[in-house]
């Protein structure tokens, strides 16, 4: 799970077709659009087919997130827990609200 927060997926122990999804949701996550270079590299792995399922997968775990945040959903004790960062940028080991994309 921490290896999904850095700042750059390349930087990860992922094989380069896990990375090219992370990737993928970084740029859905920060901007709603996939950059035409990532697009090319992404067409190169999947289909057409597979990669609408996986934007549309990306957006139902972003609503699905809006919602647990939204509604205070408690998190599950059972489930691991991203830490979050503090305001001066410290990791913060406490419980972040319900996010399916880790980020709070």
């Amino acid at each position: 799970m921490a290896a999904t927060r850095g700042d750059e997926a390349t930087a990860t122990a992922f094989p380069p077709r896990e990375r090219l999804l992370l990737r993928l949701v970084d740029e859905l996550h920060d901007g709603a659009q996939v950059s035409d270079d990532l697009w090319a590299a992404l067409c190169r792995e999947w289909s057409e087919e597979q990669l609408i399922e996986l934007v549309a997968l990306t957006g139902f775990y972003h609503l699905i997130s809006f919602v647990t945040n939204a509604l205070r959903v408690p998190l599950e004790a059972y489930g691991a827990r991203f830490p979050t960062a503090s305001r001066d940028g410290a990791d913060d080991r406490r419980s972040p609200p319900a996010s399916p994309s880790g980020t709070g």
